[in-house]
């Protein structure tokens, strides 16, 4: 049986024990994201720093 430990802040779709999976923490606030989420979420913030609207 599998256990969901979250939910995805992309597709909002359960995370569950099994799956790959990678967690952020921001502001005290825990953010997870499945892999393959989180590599589109990291291509498009690359994308709007090319184009100006997210500076780090």
């Amino acid at each position: 049986m599998r256990k969901e430990i979250g939910k995805c802040k992309y597709c909002n779709n359960s995370i569950f024990d099994n799956d790959k999976y990678k967690t952020l923490n921001a502001n005290g606030d825990k953010i997870m994201f499945h892999i393959q989420c989180f590599r589109k979420v990291r291509k498009e913030a690359k994308n709007l720093m090319k184009e100006g609207f997210i500076n780090f």
